[in-house]
């Protein structure tokens, strides 16, 4: 049943994939709910996500894990050394990327760093030592959507910027851009994301900033009044790093950002907002122009709609 399943998504995704030069992507998202495993590939590695629950019948659990490796080893051609399985168990306030937390329920100790390519773009992931593995899938289409319309010389804002993906997008089109996150290990790898695509910033004019978003946001509201083009705010589910100033939650705080982001928007320019919450809904007191693209911007690889949202906004 699983082996077959697998064998069908493969095949329906595979024109999309070579059409679009992308080597990573989600293959399985617990299509059968007897079998609640995510499956995305990342090159020649496969990472699967067991989505299980505690009480769940442990023999059954290891009889599908099982299958599940058979399949992606029989159809994949991918090893069990090419194999790192991950056990997330469902629990309270959904995704904590924030954290920079290492995977616990991670069963392969050892670190394995790639690259994976995605049309004109090239990222490297760490599948072993975090929770994510610094690139979200269900983004692409976001990313070929920025790489395609920013100008030239366009100022970019990318807010909880995290690994630089979409700030790589926006640069590559020829945008300068800021890109804010308070981590500085995201920072880090942000820029080797840029030096991986060969974007130069000799002159200067990218520019890494480790901060609080909330907090950058405030202080710049006058020196950064209507200076971007484009802003990017694509916040967490949910973080309460000690680096940052306040727990952030992006339900209850996602209006204040947006608010204090569209201040430092030029007034022809767009603000993408979007975020991975389940059942997430935009705060209906936005006194501002809002378009609901989150079908539009949905990878077709991606099955379930509720973990993408995303907005474009202006003034």
């Amino acid at each position: 049943m699983i082996f077959n399943r697998i064998k069908k998504n493969q095949k329906r995704l595979a024109p999309y994939l070579r059409q679009e030069g992308v080597d990573a992507y989600r293959l399985y998202d617990r299509d059968i709910p007897e079998y609640p495993y995510i499956v995305d590939v990342y090159g020649e590695y496969v990472v699967l996500y067991e989505r299980g629950i505690a009480t769940a019948d442990e023999v059954k659990r290891e009889q599908h894990q099982k299958e599940i490796l058979v399949a992606i080893e029989e159809l994949l051609l991918a090893p069990a050394e090419r194999v790192v399985v991950k056990r997330r168990e469902e629990g309270k306030g959904g995704s904590k990327y924030g954290e920079e937390a290492a995977a616990e329920a991670i069963l392969k100790p050892r670190t394995i760093i790639t690259r994976v390519h995605e049309g004109l773009l090239t990222f490297e992931v760490n599948l072993t030592d975090y929770i994510d593995t610094g690139l979200f899938l269900d983004h692409r289409p976001l990313r070929k959507r920025v790489l395609k319309e920013v100008a030239p010389a366009a100022k970019v804002l990318n807010l909880f910027s995290y690994t630089g993906a979409l700030s790589v997008a926006a640069a590559k089109a020829g945008g300068v851009v800021v890109s804010v996150d308070w981590s500085k290990t995201y920072q880090a790898w942000a820029q080797r994301n840029f030096s991986l695509n060969q974007i130069s910033n000799s002159s200067g004019g990218h520019q890494f900033v480790t901060s609080d978003v909330v907090a950058f946001l405030t202080s710049n509201q006058k020196a950064l009044k209507d200076y971007f083009d484009l802003i990017i705010l694509d916040p967490p589910t949910f973080s309460n790093s000690k680096r940052q100033e306040e727990v952030w939650d992006v339900q209850r705080d996602h209006c204040q950002a947006i608010e204090l982001a569209l201040n430092l928007l030029a007034s022809t320019g767009v603000l993408y907002f979007s975020c991975n919450k389940r059942n997430f809904k935009l705060d209906p007191g936005l006194v501002v122009k809002a378009s609901n693209i989150s079908k539009a911007t949905l990878a077709p690889d991606f099955r379930d709609p509720k973990i993408h949202h995303c907005y474009l906004l202006g003034k």
